[in-house]
């Protein structure tokens, strides 16, 4: 009597092991904080028991398999542009493994500062450009983001919009709104927009934006934050967002680190993403639309 051992198909075998060295790009992490002005994303980590710092960042990408992070500036703290020696960003970008957007200051901008910005981009020091909506009291079309625009699509890199939720309850959700992405969306077709934190909890207008604009793309990060459990109604409502865009190639993981430990934001986004489209969401987008 012969016993017969009917095994898996390998290619569930290795299908498997593709997951588990799948290579992670964490698209939106913040940089480790040196200054007091970033007390309260300090404070918050502190609170979870994460490491904000140099150290800390390295110590949980490598247990992560996250081999390269694009790194911002904290959204609490408006430092850039300043003096390139003193940006905690640019001395993050000589670090393997990351590469760096410049956050906007619209306080602070000036002819030098746009030149500055521009030989970032020229150098490929920077690889984007975020604007804090919320954090200031100004729309996307203002003005004084106009330039900044313009260099994007000189230099092929992505704009990042803070939106949605705010950290700290004095700044306002008004100008976090993701609808308003769609006026420069349309008015800058070259330059490729990025919503981040899905809008939430504007997911379905940001879904709606998504679907309507070929250059308008969104990050999954900080829509649960550490100490959160997400509920069966958001899982639900990034389920009818998927539905709804129908283009996997929309979406970006990031993990809004220090605000989230990138083992349990991992784990979220797993839950969430149909497993098929996990090296997209991952790794590709975020490799194709940053080019690196």
């Amino acid at each position: 009597m012969f016993l017969v051992l009917r095994l898996a198909p390998k290619s569930i075998y290795l299908e498997k092991r593709t997951d588990y060295f799948m290579e992670i790009i964490d698209a939106h992490m913040h940089a480790p904080a040196t200054s007091g002005k970033d007390r309260s994303v300090r404070a918050f980590a502190k609170q979870h028991k994460i490491d904000f710092s140099g150290r800390g960042i390295l110590r949980e990408m490598r247990a992560n398999n996250v081999r390269r992070a694009i790194a911002l500036s904290s959204d609490t703290n408006f430092t850039f542009p300043t003096p390139i020696e003193k940006d905690n960003i640019i001395k993050l970008a000589k670090q393997k493994g990351f590469v760096c957007v410049a956050g906007i200051n619209p306080y602070r901008i000036s002819r030098k500062a746009i030149r500055s910005t521009e030989k970032l981009l020229a150098n490929k020091t920077i690889c984007g450009l975020k604007i804090y909506l919320g954090y200031a009291p100004f729309y996307p079309n203002d003005r004084k983001y106009a330039a900044f625009y313009r260099l994007a699509r000189t230099y092929k890199v992505p704009v990042i919009f803070h939106t949605g939720d705010v950290f700290g309850s004095k700044n306002l959700v008004k100008f976090a709104h993701p609808l308003g992405i769609d006026e420069v969306a349309v008015a800058h077709p070259k330059v490729n927009f990025v919503i981040a934190h899905m809008g939430n909890p504007w997911i379905r207008d940001t879904a709606e934006l998504l679907y309507k604009n070929p250059n308008v793309y969104a990050d999954l990060s900080g829509i649960v934050l550490a100490g959160m459990k997400p509920s069966k109604i958001l899982k639900n409502e990034l389920a009818w967002a998927f539905d709804y865009v129908g283009n996997f190639k929309k979406f970006l993981y990031g993990s809004d680190w220090p605000l989230n430990r990138m083992k349990d934001y991992i784990k979220f986004i797993k839950s969430v993403v149909p497993r098929k489209h996990w090296r997209e969401i991952f790794c590709e987008n975020a490799k194709r639309l940053f080019k690196i």
